[in-house]
Order: structure tokens, then C-alpha cells, then sequence
């Protein structure tokens, strides 16, 4: 907890000081799970600076139609897709009409929702690095696409609780020296909002162990004695959870 309280304080720092640069933010919510992936804090914060706030649905491409324009109305934000080339055009007008004059936009949105992707979908080739100028805080880089003006470094929301970071797929199956209570936060919740996303793994019935002993089974991970590997399954599961391969959303 000591480490996300310190990651939350250098992240407002970091985000106070950003939006005394810019007069647009841009909002990053996973389209699988956009009011999770909402924070209320730094939207009072844009309101309360007078700054436009864009919301965007990244990962467009994972949600059903229906699911997709019902959220998207109701947080009148643009769906996203890299993968499908969809909203760039959409999204750089609504930018483009919010601020007379130059505009210069914050991109912000908790790890994995695809703000990285995002910048990188807008820059496409056109776009040049600018270094700073005066007026500017020394040091900010600019990314510049035709009129707009992108601060450089996107802003990481850290996630508020180490289940939520699970959630968001903020943090990589590697890095857990036992992947299992990891993977037993994301099965329960699929269990919870769409069961049958588990099914091609195997039957879970409530038993995280068993289940991932099935999911062990299915692609022959085993250790020595011809057990089966759960932390190895385990993995498989967080990993597909990152990557979008499990089709949930709520």
C-alpha cells in the first residue's frame, strides 16, 4: 500500500504541474470496462482548472456495438480502435474545435488502457518532436500532429488498490512470484460478469485450484511427476486477460 500511496502523490504532483501546460485532456477509459476505468478526482481537477476534457473508449474493437454506443453516449466519448483504425479523425476534431488557437492536449488514463497506443495511432507519420519553448516549463517535450500539440509523456493514473491493478492488467504476469491469487481475482470476476468466457479453459465451479489444474490439463503444462503446473496456468490466464483474449466487459 506504502508503494501506491507513493506512486498517487508523484502522480498528482506530476499531473498539477501538467495541466498548468496544457488547455486540453484527453481521458483513456477501456472500453471493456469504461466506469472502472473513469477517475472522478482528475476530472474535478480538469473542471476546477478550466481545461476541456475529452473522454475516449480505447479498445473499441473487444465490445459488442450495442455495449459500445450505449457507454459511449452516456459518457459522450469517441470509441477508439488501433487495431481497426477507427476514431483518429473523430477524436482530432473534437480536440480541434474545443480551444480557439493553439491547442495542447494532456493524454492521461490508467496503465494498459491503451494510451501509448493511442499517441501512437495520432502521431502515425506526420508528426514531429518540438523542443520547448519560452513561456513553457523547461524540459517539457511537445509532440507536434499538424496544429495540435501533444505533451509528450502520457499521464499514468496509478491504480488504487492492488486488485483494481490486477483488473486493469496493470501489471505483468512475470513479475509474481505466485501468479495465483493474481489469476484467482480475474477468474472470479469473469465468473462473476460472464462465466462463459471461462469455458474454452476448462469448468470452474467455485474452486480456483481445480480450475486451474483443467487449465493446466488442456495445454499439458506439467513439472516433474507429470503434476500439473498451476502457476504456469495461472499465468496463461493473466496473460490473456492483458492482452484481450478473454471477451468480458461490464
Amino acid at each position: 500500500m506504502k508503494k501506491i500511496e507513493k506512486l498517487h502523490r508523484q502522480f498528482w504532483s506530476k499531473v498539477k504541474d501538467a495541466l498548468e501546460e496544457v488547455n486540453v485532456v484527453v481521458e483513456v477509459l477501456d472500453a471493456r470496462f469504461p466506469f472502472e476505468t473513469r477517475n472522478k478526482q482528475l476530472e474535478k481537477m480538469v473542471e476546477r482548472k478550466g481545461k476541456v476534457l475529452i473522454r475516449v473508449l480505447s479498445k473499441a474493437d473487444l465490445v459488442p456495438k450495442d455495449f459500445l454506443n450505449k457507454n459511449a453516449k452516456k459518457l459522450d466519448a469517441i470509441p477508439i480502435s488501433v487495431r481497426k483504425r477507427m476514431g483518429k479523425v473523430q477524436l482530432i476534431k473534437r480536440i480541434k474545435k474545443s480551444v480557439p488557437g493553439e491547442v495542447r492536449v494532456l493524454i492521461v488514463g490508467y496503465p494498459n488502457v491503451g494510451k501509448s497506443s493511442l499517441i501512437n495511432y495520432l502521431k502515425g507519420k506526420k508528426s514531429a518532436k518540438v523542443s520547448p519553448r519560452p513561456g513553457y516549463t523547461k524540459g517539457v517535450q511537445w509532440i507536434r500532429v499538424g496544429k495540435v500539440m501533444f505533451y509528450d509523456t502520457p499521464g499514468v493514473l496509478p491504480p488504487q488498490t492492488y486488485k483494481r491493478m490486477i483488473l486493469l492488467g496493470a501489471v505483468d504476469p512475470s513479475y509474481f512470484e505466485d501468479p495465483i491469487p493474481a489469476a484467482a481475482v480475474v477468474i472470479k470476476k469473469i465468473a462473476e460478469v460472464n462465466p462463459s468466457a471461462l469455458e474454452k479453459y476448462g469448468q470452474y465451479e467455485g474452486d480456483v485450484d481445480s480450475f486451474l489444474e483443467s487449465v493446466a490439463k488442456k495445454y499439458n503444462y506439467k513439472l516433474k511427476g507429470n503434476k500439473c503446473d498451476l502457476n504456469r496456468a495461472a499465468r496463461k490466464i493473466l496473460d490473456d486477460w492483458i492482452k484481450g483474449k478473454i471477451k468480458v466487459y461490464w
